[in-house]
């Protein structure tokens, strides 16, 4: 999802961006807990639509979505999460992947 126009709605709420993509339920609250640790807002949209456990395209992934401006910021701290083996690597960044070692 991108805008380039106002970065926020009619209410002046942020826009939440999909940066992450898993499978696994635990790993996406453990991704959530990580980031609001680091001061980022962030949502968890649960795309599953059975109660078994489906990995076949977008069956079962829950997305990580946080403000428009968090973006760089939280899919380094996830990046780096992955590196130092604190997160599996079983996910995928949504968009453009952020190089964890740059700074914001």
């Amino acid at each position: 999802m991108t805008r380039d126009t106002a970065q926020t709605n009619e209410r002046d709420t942020p826009l939440y961006v999909d940066i992450y993509a898993s499978y696994d339920l635990l790993e996406a609250q453990r991704i959530q807990n990580l980031l609001e640790s680091q001061g980022i807002s962030c949502r968890v949209r649960d795309l599953s639509c059975s109660p078994l456990p489906l990995t076949i395209g977008t069956f079962g992934e829950r997305r990580l979505a946080v403000p428009h401006q968090a973006v760089i910021q939280a899919k380094q701290t996830v990046g780096k999460a992955i590196h130092d083996g604190y997160l599996s690597a079983n996910g995928n960044f949504c968009g453009a992947r952020v190089d964890a070692g740059k700074a914001a």
